[in-house]
């Protein structure tokens, strides 16, 4: 169990209590539970925090109890996570100054920048908002290339489990999700915009996004749409054409809909 884990630890459990004293006015409870997850140093390593463990899950939780109690070690924790982003941030531009496809975890929601984009809209940061919408821009109008055919910039290198595979994902693949995928970027887009965080490029990467899942989407017979959860290829033909999908998923020269499932949450 981790302190300043959302997902494991007593951080959970502050988040629950700040929320229940907000509506009761009895902050007993909440105390405890904050102290009980602020007892170890909480983590800054931009390599292991995200949206749910480490400094930014503590920053969001102690946002949401609104308590003035709480506001130097929020201050605090919100330089903290921006140093983190900026760090990440830098790596990313890096990667794709390089040429080089990306893993799951740099961009997602839960474990990379979308995510933290997240945090910053929710707490009105907007310089590192800015950056954030930037670098998201680039990921998703700067195409790649992969084995020497282009595929979008948000083609993952990995595998469903960000882990980089031989056969079937020994070419990455490309996420629909919203936790994992390219919904979740597009989802931070669209937010920022309606907020009124806007910047160039920003309406053509909303489109180049949509064009890839309206290209995808597979209606229901019974009404209503889905996608696949993704997509993976194999350019064992002449002419793969990653980036423009068949009427429906064939052959191996072809982008397919993978029958494995892409649910897997990426490893920090």
């Amino acid at each position: 169990m981790t302190h300043d884990d959302l997902g494991t630890g007593p951080a959970a459990t502050a988040l629950h209590e700040m929320v229940v004293a907000r509506t009761t006015g009895d902050w007993t409870k909440a105390y405890a539970a904050a102290k009980a997850m602020t007892s170890q140093p909480i983590t800054a390593d931009p390599a292991s925090t995200n949206l749910y463990r480490g400094a930014p899950a503590v920053a969001h939780i102690l946002h949401t109890a609104g308590h003035r109690a709480y506001a130097r070690a929020l201050t605090d924790l919100n330089a903290e996570t921006v140093a983190i982003v900026t760090h990440r941030l830098d790596a990313a531009h890096r990667r794709m100054d390089k040429g080089h496809p990306p893993r799951l975890r740099e961009y997602d929601l839960i474990s990379g920048l979308t995510g933290f984009g997240a945090y910053f809209l929710y707490r009105a940061v907007d310089r590192a908002l800015g950056a954030v919408l930037r670098y998201l821009v680039r990921l998703l109008t700067e195409p790649l290339v992969v084995d020497g055919h282009q595929v979008p910039g948000w083609w993952a290198a990995t595998g469903p489990s960000d882990t980089l595979e031989t056969g079937e994902f020994a070419y990455g693949h490309a996420n629909f999700g919203l936790a994992h995928g390219v919904a979740g970027p597009l989802a931070l887009l669209a937010l920022a915009r309606r907020a009124g965080h806007t910047m160039a490029g920003q309406d053509d990467a909303l489109a180049a996004g949509i064009t890839h899942l309206t290209s995808w989407a597979q209606p229901f017979k019974g009404g209503g749409t889905g996608w696949p959860e993704c997509l993976r290829w194999t350019p064992t033909g002449t002419d793969p054409s990653p980036t423009l999908p068949p009427p429906a998923p064939r052959g191996a020269t072809a982008p397919q809909a993978s029958r494995a499932p892409c649910s897997s949450p990426p490893s920090p």
